[in-house]
């Protein structure tokens, strides 16, 4: 019996460390967004609107997707607004617009103006 339950309980410390690695290995901070995590393989392309990435963790109709939002959560940014494909990001006192399409995501910083218009 006292096997068993080790055995369960060595089993979920496995599987949690596991799901843990997987969310840091497949995303990194941006430097340029407000250290908001973008998909480490995807492939970067800076604009007017903030920046680009062409990757295949996110989809227009899913949005950033289960591996993507969990990172999300674990940094801390909440999830306050969505419109369609584009999400509205809070942490502290900073905003950020996530927009995904299918193997795109689009992720501009927003200023506090910006967010109470939304919010009206």
């Amino acid at each position: 019996m006292n096997k068993r339950i080790i055995s369960i309980i060595l089993l979920a410390f496995l599987l949690g460390g596991t799901y843990y690695g997987v969310i840091s290995l497949l995303f990194k901070e941006g430097t340029s967004v407000s250290s908001f995590p973008i998909p480490r393989f995807a492939t970067e392309q800076t604009g007017a609107n903030g920046q680009h990435y062409a990757t295949q963790l996110a989809s227009e109709t899913d949005g950033p997707g289960l591996l993507y939002a969990a990172r999300l959560n674990r940094d801390g940014w909440k999830k306050v607004n969505q419109e369609g494909a584009k999400i509205l990001y809070r942490k502290g006192e900073t905003f950020v617009s996530l927009t995904t399409f299918d193997e795109e995501v689009y992720v501009k910083p927003v200023r506090l103006v910006e967010f109470e218009r939304l919010e009206d």
